[in-house]
């Protein structure tokens, strides 16, 4: 299984995966990366920070980190709520045997 752990340096969160087993990953920085824009307007959706897949179609998982501030839990599950819903939209689901969802926060991963 890959592991993910964070590093916060001025301000930016980097997310790095642990993959012990070598297996085919495809780590995709979704927010601040990918400009999904809302109805044909200049505003951005809200979306996660990271898609990633393993091995294909074996899973895919779709990831928020936070940082610590009061609801962070409940922010972070619209925000994939959002992109699920964005990239379900463009994208059968099906195909891929595992789907899941992680919201996380920096500062109890790192307290």
């Amino acid at each position: 299984m890959a592991k993910l752990s964070t590093d916060v340096n001025d301000g930016t969160t980097s997310v790095n995966v642990h993959n012990p087993k070598a297996k085919d990953i495809l780590f995709l920085p979704v927010d601040h990366n990918l400009n999904i824009k809302k109805n044909e307007s200049e505003d951005l959706e809200s979306t996660c920070d990271y898609l990633l897949t393993v091995n294909d179609k074996e899973q895919i998982l779709f990831g928020e980190i936070k940082t610590g501030r009061k609801g962070w839990a409940s922010e972070g599950m619209k925000q994939i709520e959002h992109t699920i819903d964005i990239f379900r939209a463009n994208h059968d689901l099906k195909q891929w045997s595992k789907c899941r969802a992680y919201v996380s926060n920096w500062h109890k991963w790192n307290a």
